[in-house]
């Protein structure tokens, strides 16, 4: 198995890089990259003015305009970064806190529950949003937040499972 996916990584690369159209984005990701990088030196510059409390919900947004250079967005393309700057440093603790009461819950679901599907779901979920929240933020757009917000409602299901298991 281990040799016929190497293979066939192998002619993967062979054909993007014989056939660079067929993934057009991948010329711009130097410039992509670039872009990151200065919205990031922004962000961490923006959070010194409001270090404790932030500015409210999409600051990069409002204070874009206001510094010289900064590549125009709508979000910091940073979790943490984006939090700090939005709701500064005790409110991003707020809501770590509340992040890591759920997760313990969903932890607790998964440890416990046995065909435990959705807190498995859940987790892999999360676990994909956080690495892609280190250069995006999807869930800022109220497609994929109210989705999200969705899926992590789930674990209810398997919270009073556990209940129920307890009581047995």
């Amino acid at each position: 198995m281990l040799s016929l996916f190497l293979l066939l990584a192998g002619i993967m690369c062979i054909i993007i890089a014989t056939t660079p159209e067929i993934i057009p984005r991948l010329r711009e990701t130097s410039l992509t990259t670039d872009n990151r990088i200065s919205i990031w030196k922004t962000s961490i510059q923006a959070i010194s003015n409001s270090p404790l409390f932030g500015k409210g919900f999409f600051t990069y947004f409002h204070i874009q305009p206001t510094i010289e250079g900064s590549y125009p967005t709508q979000h910091a393309h940073n979790l943490f970064i984006d939090s700090i700057l939005s709701y500064g440093i005790i409110g991003s603790l707020i809501g770590l806190l509340y992040f890591s009461r759920f997760f313990s819950n969903v932890a607790k679901c998964n440890e416990k529950l046995r065909n435990n599907k959705i807190s498995g779901f859940i987790i892999a979920l999360s676990v994909a949003i956080l690495v892609h929240s280190m250069i995006d933020l999807t869930l800022l757009w109220f497609q994929t937040g109210l989705l999200f917000a969705i899926i992590l409602g789930g674990i209810g299901v398997e919270e009073r499972r556990l209940i129920r298991t307890n009581q047995k």
